[in-house]
């Protein structure tokens, strides 16, 4: 039986993601409703190994160049013994609660793995006393949730996600209309630019990956910061920090690359030629779609590995 972590070294990230499916498939893996059973317990939790191997594949090879920290065995454990690299001593939890932070909202740990206090105390080199008041810091600001099993990074339940993607429209939809209601004080170069960057997109067109979502969100940030309004940009960059760790199942698929693409140089155009109706319009279409997709996907995946609330039945 082939391990997805250990054909991880063997593969680029663009085809890594595209045969992330293929793995689960292979462990048996099936995303529908299972007959209750005498042996509906072990075929949950060899679903959930499988699922989770493919995740720490996934998480793995997209962000290892950036992170020092490796995951592995349901816990974050210490890089590498060799004292060159490993993080400065510190006296108290400041600098562990930054770089945490800053791992978290980048979307570089996986929501699959257990965070532990001995294993970060044992990277940072610290008492656990830093650590613990780091990982209180981190769940008072919502990024790590306490579950029955321990404490992970955290992911939205299926409740957010239709409401964190609600949101969203709204922020971008009335970035649009502010861009109508005020031309002048619309940033035009930022338009021009990112529609560029997308034409170069359209010419040479990227391969399924689920580190892409930067990307996206690049896209729609750069748009509504166009708007001129700094305080819809700061709601819809924590907007995207809820829901990147399951935005990735939106980029698994050529066919979602390729109508990505397309509907973002669609939206620029629209604004650009000043038909806001119809931008908004397209907008509104494009996120809903993506919105579908992302439930639909980590809806079957993530409950199979028991990060949804009890309301996210198959």
């Amino acid at each position: 039986m082939v391990n997805p972590v250990d054909e991880c070294s063997k593969l680029g990230v663009d085809d890594l993601v595209g045969r992330c499916f293929s793995w689960l498939c292979s462990y048996g893996v099936s995303f529908t409703r299972r007959q209750h059973n005498a042996n509906r317990e072990m075929v949950l939790k060899q679903e959930h190994i499988a699922f989770r191997n493919m995740h720490t594949a996934l998480y793995t090879s997209t962000y290892t160049s950036s992170s020092p920290l490796k995951i592995s065995g349901g816990i974050m454990n210490p890089s590498t013994k060799n004292s060159e690299t490993r993080t400065p001593r510190v006296a108290h939890s400041d600098y562990v609660y930054n770089d945490l932070r800053n791992k978290l909202m980048r979307g570089e740990l996986s929501p699959l793995e257990r965070i532990t206090e001995v294993s970060l105390a044992a990277h940072y080199q610290v008492s656990r006393t830093p650590i613990r008041e780091a990982i209180t810091r981190l769940m008072a600001d919502g990024l790590l949730l306490r579950r029955d099993t321990g404490i992970y990074p955290y992911v939205p339940s299926y409740t957010d996600l239709k409401n964190l993607y609600e949101l969203r429209i709204l922020v971008e939809q009335h970035g649009i209309r502010r861009i109508q209601n005020h031309p002048l004080g619309a940033n035009q170069q930022l338009l021009d630019s990112n529609q560029a960057r997308w034409l170069a997109y359209a010419e040479n067109r990227p391969q399924p990956c689920a580190s892409f979502v930067s990307e996206d969100e690049s896209f729609h940030v750069t748009t509504l910061r166009a708007a001129g309004n700094q305080a819809l940009v700061d709601v819809l960059l924590d907007v995207n920090r809820k829901i990147r760790p399951v935005r990735m199942f939106d980029y698994l698929s050529e066919e979602r690359m390729r109508a990505t693409v397309d509907e973002h140089l669609n939206i620029l155009d629209l604004i650009i030629r000043g038909q806001y109706d119809d931008a908004i319009e397209a907008l509104t279409k494009h996120i809903t779609v993506s919105r579908d997709v992302v439930l639909r996907e980590s809806n079957h995946a993530l409950s199979i590995s028991r990060l949804f609330e009890q309301e996210t039945h198959l």
